[in-house]
């Protein structure tokens, strides 16, 4: 809530100029650059830790930053673009790390 209030002031604060100097449609093109460059940077720095265990967040935490980044931009970002932009109904592609349940179900079959 803290950084939402803080990010509308700096917002409040700079449009006024920015608009002056660019005009509307340049200010509105710079803001929505900036939200790609962010969504840019999540998408290749922010690991995914929804509903893992504490063992598989230690693995997704022990891959190296260089082979999640080459994981997100060769197995991730062309299902996105397959399934979200195309509007293909696809496999979803295995994650980076395996999940705890398909390790149990391994080491029960053998």
């Amino acid at each position: 809530m803290s950084l939402t209030k803080t990010v509308a002031g700096v917002l409040s604060i700079t449009f006024p100029r920015m608009e002056a100097v660019m005009t509307a449609t340049g200010a509105f093109g710079f803001y929505a650059g900036l939200n790609l460059i962010a969504w840019g940077m999540i998408f290749c720095f922010v690991r995914e830790t929804k509903q893992l265990t504490l063992e598989e967040l230690d693995q997704v935490f022990s891959v190296p930053t260089k082979q999640f980044i080459g994981h997100e931009l060769t197995v991730w970002l062309p299902y996105f673009v397959k399934r979200y932009i195309f509007r293909r109904k696809i496999m979803k592609p295995p994650g980076i790390i395996e999940k705890e349940e398909k390790v149990d179900e391994l080491i029960h079959e053998e």
